[in-house]
């Protein structure tokens, strides 16, 4: 089994919330018997490893899914990047990233959490690209996130946290392996 670990600030966007709202849902449809643990900053300052270590200690399961809370994967994909990282130490559910654009997120969310149509998944705000290695979802086992000591909370703000917590478990893990898809 997995524990889902969503790093998030909530009251703080209402767009933001709507969208976890709806990717909660998901994740409890595809994946009923995954443990989703909300993992709110209450520190000056955002940090997501900050918040992430706030709720790390009530993670149920030794395999690990951080992911945004304003991110989402094909269900398949994110139960392969869970196997990938319970053989590898780690491992990233998607090799491309699609920003949706303010409608397509508005269409998105509205509709039931168990579907994503393609116009709405297609609607987006910048082009398509490559994912970090270390950003938006990651599965990691609980021994992975310890040789790292977890995302740095010295990142505050958004941007540089995802990078570094990457390249350490590419340092100190292995090379990462990813679950093909947007």
């Amino acid at each position: 089994m997995v524990t889902v670990v969503v790093p998030r600030s909530p009251g703080t966007c209402t767009h933001r919330d709507a969208a976890w709202g709806w990717i909660r849902a998901r994740w409890e449809h595809h994946h009923p018997g995954w443990q989703i643990l909300e993992a709110p900053d209450t520190g000056p300052g955002w940090s997501k490893g900050r918040a992430v270590a706030s709720v790390i200690d009530r993670a149920a399961h030794d395999t690990l899914l951080v992911a945004d809370a304003d991110s989402f994967v094909g269900p398949d994909a994110a139960t392969l990047a869970s196997e990938l990282a319970a053989v590898h130490g780690w491992a990233v559910p998607f090799t491309e990233v699609r920003r949706l654009n303010e409608e397509a997120t508005a269409a998105l969310t509205a509709g039931p959490a168990g579907t994503a149509p393609p116009e709405a998944r297609s609607a987006l705000a910048r082009g398509i690209h490559g994912p970090g290695p270390g950003g938006g979802i990651v599965a990691v086992t609980r021994e992975a996130w310890e040789t790292v000591g977890g995302i740095d909370p010295r990142f505050e703000g958004w941007g540089g946290e995802d990078l570094s917590f990457g390249w350490a478990l590419s340092t100190l893990v292995g090379r990462l392996h990813r679950a093909p898809g947007p």
